[in-house]
């Protein structure tokens, strides 16, 4: 896609998701503390040479476990996405080619999924199967694939009129050969514009069960966690939250900054309006 161009606010975007992998990814290989040692003896340290983010009310190093903490959160929106658009886009464009009863039972049982809020499921989900990396994404992926799926089956409907669709069909191919190399193709752009804003939704909502303490199990740190252990420390450190909530905030900007130049540059109606303008 030659002159593409994400704009100032979508490099601005790019940037400050960019850093907050960066640091996770350095976290991965070298922290500037061990994450989990308890130390008493510097419990609730301001931020200072030593403890550039200062201490918990356990000793532990606060920069430590947020650059730790993004592995987690960062990595179960990632898989999330992954996974959901992974089932949601075949599914969803499945689904508009074969139409009938098969669409007409599939849509009425994603839009009672899509009647509940998508922190709900994921909270009801997480009460049955209990805290787990892998309990995490699942409860995402199932909360918010109805939407995917939703999302590209009207992208696919008005696909599955076009005349290449018609002229595969003409020359015999088979249906999942027309989904496959006509209308999937054509349902990426917008696909993958929801992506950026179903990371950011999926990010979130790891934070927010993790704040509720349903997330992540301990002792592995989270931002969301972090967030939730910092509360009752908030008139004497502050910094126990300020840190980790500024981490889910750049990354939230940065997904949301991102996905809307993704939206400007691949939706078409985006592109006119701006070259009307």
């Amino acid at each position: 896609m030659r002159g593409f161009k994400l704009g100032m606010g979508g490099m601005s975007g790019a940037v400050l998701l960019g850093v907050m992998v960066f640091v996770t990814l350095v976290g991965l290989v070298v922290l500037p503390h061990d994450p989990i040692a308890l130390d008493f003896t510097r419990r609730l340290v301001a931020p200072s040479a030593t403890n550039w983010l200062g201490t918990d009310q356990f000793g532990r190093d606060v920069l430590s476990r947020v650059m730790l903490g993004g592995r987690g959160s960062l990595s179960v929106a990632s898989l999330t996405v992954l996974i959901t658009v992974a089932i949601g886009l075949p599914f969803g464009a499945l689904v508009a080619y074969i139409g009938g009863w098969f669409e007409r039972v599939s849509m009425t049982i994603l839009d009672a999924l899509l009647a509940f809020p998508s922190l709900l499921i994921a909270l009801g989900i997480m009460a049955v199967i209990g805290p787990s990396t892998s309990g995490v994404v699942v409860a995402l992926t199932i909360a918010y694939t109805p939407g995917v799926v939703r999302v590209t089956r009207s992208v696919a409907l008005s696909v599955r009129e076009t005349g290449f669709v018609q002229a595969s069909e003409v020359l015999g191919h088979s249906s999942a050969h027309v989904v496959w190399r006509h209308v999937i193709p054509n349902c990426i752009a917008p696909i993958a514009v929801m992506a950026t804003s179903l990371f950011a939704a999926a990010l979130l909502a790891e934070s927010a069960l993790s704040f509720l303490g349903v997330g992540l199990p301990p002792p592995t740190p989270t931002w969301g966690g972090m967030l939730a252990d910092g509360r009752p420390f908030l008139s004497e450190a502050s910094w126990l939250s300020l840190f980790p909530g500024l981490a889910i905030a750049l990354s939230l900007l940065g997904c949301n900054l991102l996905g809307d130049a993704l939206r400007d540059r691949l939706d078409p109606r985006m592109r006119s309006a701006g070259g009307a303008t």
